[in-house]
């Protein structure tokens, strides 16, 4: 991190100058040194040095030989952070050569990935044979549309770009076949969609050797959450075999006996797992290989014997996802919260007050809870600019609402600023994300984005979804009954975990369209989904006041592993072990053994 006094806090913002722990860069650059090739003159980069944490780190792991030997280049943007990262590296012994340049690294790569027609390449700089490096982090919002626009045309980039995915794809152009790359960033391309231009790049141009999710373990002051990334540059078509460790703060407060560390690091590089405890805080050290995915799409996860049997058993009795069966849809989007969204409509003139059929209900993930909706002390509704014709989503004509629109032009101005709406070519007064105003009022499951539990609850109330929920519906109501049951089970908790993995801080998670539409379906038609269902449809009827809410959700949630081949966690035990009942246990290994004689 900065030290005191380098930069303030909008700075770290803008620029996404999270510098480096000491203990996170000795830990980095141990990992690094480990692969590198046997040179003794070495070529090391770090593109966003800062005050040259990184630098110091991996010249006291390299051998004095070596680091007598080597050239030490570091590039940023600030003279003081330049002065600074010279001033501690002269202070080592046996002190290598060091070459600092004030610049722009994202342009200055540009030299490797477009030489002008003609230019020779012996023109051009040479390669590394170590690049380390914590880019900056700065997201698409902060950057602007223009330079992350720029950013995705340059470096073939998808989705919410992050300037720490260019960075690690321009560091990949500049290093040698061999060479080996030390990346620190934020954890979200782990699992992120828009991470997975940059998994793909990492897998297609690295044999990697280690990853590390080191979770919500506060090793930033930042609100990052770091990941480590250790791989050495292709030089052809050999196969990884990455180790993939996680480490997360566990919040279950029946923990009684754990091994302690003086910090999470000391813990991670004792190679145990489970529980271990650092400072007041319990966490969870899971280890495996990383699991190939199947596509670029797809979260890096962790895998192992027992976790690829587990997920094979749930294929066997849950072939299709939520996917399979429903469209999942963010809520509403407005961009003007403070104009669309009101619980006091009633209070304002009458003359301003907009028309009560273009007023609806709004459901936000503060009421958001398991089976139903907490009822807030003040109902919040939207005024709904879209209506339905001819059987197409349409704005509504102001002029057959004249209150409506004398409101709209009361904040006319803010409402217009929204360039992106009118080039679009969408009407100044439209809600940005809008949906089908009939979709509304049929049956619907919505659930909160963020949250450490599933929160999903059925709405039948004909009520809209605000952007911070997601949402689906089905024309076979029987079906929503079954995913509503699954979604708020406990296995799915464990599902998540093991196969989508955004893990925020404080133990919550990300309920989103490409996490939730991976949520496996038991067999619409077994007779155990349809007890789970009418089970379900019983306990949304009877109301979250009844004495029998519980008992019916305690046995909906044995149901839900039951149909997945599977029965409850076995106490005290890890996450991923189970029971099975005899009769799964024969089908799985009757159907493993079909399956053997088909490959035969």
């Amino acid at each position: 991190m900065a030290p005191k006094g380098r930069l303030s806090t909008k700075q770290i913002k803008e620029r996404g100058a999270h510098y480096t722990p000491p203990e996170l860069a000795r830990f980095l650059a141990a990992k690094v040194v480990s692969h590198v090739p046997p040179l003794i003159a070495l070529r090391i980069l770090d593109p966003a040095c800062g005050d040259g944490e990184l630098l110091e780190a991996l010249a006291v792991h390299l051998p004095s030989d070596v680091r007598r030997a080597s050239t030490f280049f570091g590039m940023e943007n600030d003279d003081h952070a330049l002065a600074d990262t010279r001033r501690r590296l002269s202070l080592l012994p046996d002190p290598p050569r060091v070459e600092l340049i004030h610049t722009d690294f994202l342009a200055w790569t540009q030299t490797f990935r477009q030489p002008r027609m003609f230019e020779e390449v012996r023109d051009r700089p040479e390669r590394f044979d170590i690049v380390i490096g914590n880019p900056p982090y700065v997201r698409t919002q902060v950057l602007g549309a223009d330079i992350a626009k720029q950013l995705s045309v340059s470096y073939g980039l998808t989705g919410r770009v992050d300037l720490y995915h260019a960075f690690a794809l321009a560091m990949t152009h500049i290093l040698k076949e061999g060479g080996v790359l030390g990346l620190l960033c934020s954890n979200r391309f782990l699992s992120a969609q828009s991470g997975a231009s940059l998994r793909e790049v990492l897998i297609d141009s690295y044999e990697l050797h280690d990853i590390f999710d080191l979770g919500d373990t506060k090793l930033f002051e930042a609100a990052v959450l770091p990941a480590i990334v250790v791989g050495t540059r292709r030089t052809g078509n050999e196969k990884s075999y990455c180790r993939f460790t996680k480490i997360y703060e566990l919040h279950d407060k029946k923990i009684k006996e754990t091994v302690r560390f003086p910090d999470a690091l000391s813990a991670i590089n004792a190679q145990i797992e489970g529980i271990v405890h650092v400072k007041g805080h319990d966490y969870r050290i899971e280890r495996g290989t990383m699991a190939s995915p199947a596509e670029p799409s797809e979260p890096w996860r962790i895998s192992s014997p027992e976790r690829e049997s587990w997920l094979a058993r749930i294929k066997l009795f849950a072939p299709k996802t939520f996917a399979d069966l429903v469209k999942i849809r963010v809520g509403v989007k407005t961009t003007a919260d403070n104009v669309f969204i009101r619980d006091d409509w009633e209070t304002l003139p009458y003359q301003l007050r907009p028309e009560e059929e273009l007023l609806r209900p709004l459901l936000s993930n503060d009421v958001a809870e398991q089976w139903w909706p907490t009822q807030p002390e003040r109902q919040p509704y939207i005024l709904y600019t879209h209506t339905v014709e001819s059987g197409r989503r349409s704005p509504i004509d102001l002029e057959k609402y004249p209150r409506t629109k004398r409101y709209f032009e009361a904040h006319r101005e803010q409402l217009s600023s929204r360039k992106y709406v009118i080039e679009a070519g969408r009407r100044w007064y439209e809600i940005w994300v809008p949906q089908n105003p009939d979709d509304w009022q049929k049956p619907k499951v919505v659930f909160s984005d963020i949250s450490k539990t599933p929160r999903f609850f059925l709405d039948k109330g004909g009520s809209v979804v605000d952007g911070n929920c997601y949402w689906f519906t089905a024309d076979n109501e029987d079906c929503l009954y079954l995913l509503l049951a699954v979604a708020n089970s406990s296995f799915i908790l464990r599902y998540y975990d093991l196969v989508c993995g955004n893990r925020l801080y404080a133990g919550r998670r990300r309920f989103i369209t490409q996490y939730v539409e991976r949520f496996p379906v038991p067999r619409l038609d077994s007779t155990i989904a349809q007890r789970i269902i009418a089970a379900t449809r019983r306990l949304c009827e009877s109301g979250p006041d009844s004495m029998a809410t519980r008992q019916l959700s305690a046995a909906i949630d044995r149901d839900v592993w039951d149909s997945l081949g599977l029965s409850e966690e076995i106490p005290g035990q890890g996450d991923l072990q189970f029971r099975v009942n005899d009769f799964s246990s024969k089908l799985f290994k009757f159907t493993e053994e079909i399956l053997a004689c088909r490959d035969h």
